[in-house]
């Protein structure tokens, strides 16, 4: 029999400092995040508010928030607190050769001695999944297959050359 159990901060895989009190303990939450995001130009607000426990050792007054690192299919990457909530904002930039299938993005808090980071990773959402079909790659901006590339030259003469 196997049992999950499901921390105080709502999620199954954590972050955790080392605590040697447990009212000292800060502790992020890892977040797959829904498919719901574009690769392309697409900005979405990721709320952790439910992610994060701030210890009580720790004084409200002197939390620091830090992106730690993102992936370069990311731009433009902001972790704030807005109110009582805590919210990493990213806009998506895919250009040829990154990643459209997937981004991560690190994120870190850090109190008094405390510090400690957690992952949002996120699958993007595609246009077409159809892209695995693309015998020359795919442009996930627009869902279509790259074309075919022929050379076509034209040599002195009657012949004709395609490579």
């Amino acid at each position: 029999m196997s049992i999950s159990f499901i921390s105080r901060c709502g999620c199954t895989v954590t972050s955790t400092t080392k605590c040697s009190d447990s009212k000292c303990c800060l502790i992020l939450c890892h977040l797959l995040a829904d498919k719901d995001m574009y690769p392309c130009g697409d900005t979405k607000e990721f709320d952790l508010t439910s992610k994060i426990t701030i210890p009580s050792c720790c004084d409200t007054n002197d939390i620091q928030l830090r992106i730690a690192y993102h992936t370069d299919n990311f731009t433009d990457v902001t972790f704030m607190k807005i109110g009582d909530e805590y919210i990493v904002q990213a806009t998506s930039n895919y250009s040829e050769g990154k990643d459209f299938k997937t981004g991560k993005i690190v994120y870190e808090v850090e109190c008094g001695f405390l510090r400690n980071q957690a992952d949002i990773v996120v699958p993007f959402r595609q246009i077409s999944e159809t892209y695995y079909n693309c015998k020359n790659g795919y442009n996930p901006c627009t869902g279509i297959c790259n074309p075919d590339n022929y050379d076509v030259s034209v040599s002195s003469g009657f012949g004709l050359s395609l490579s």
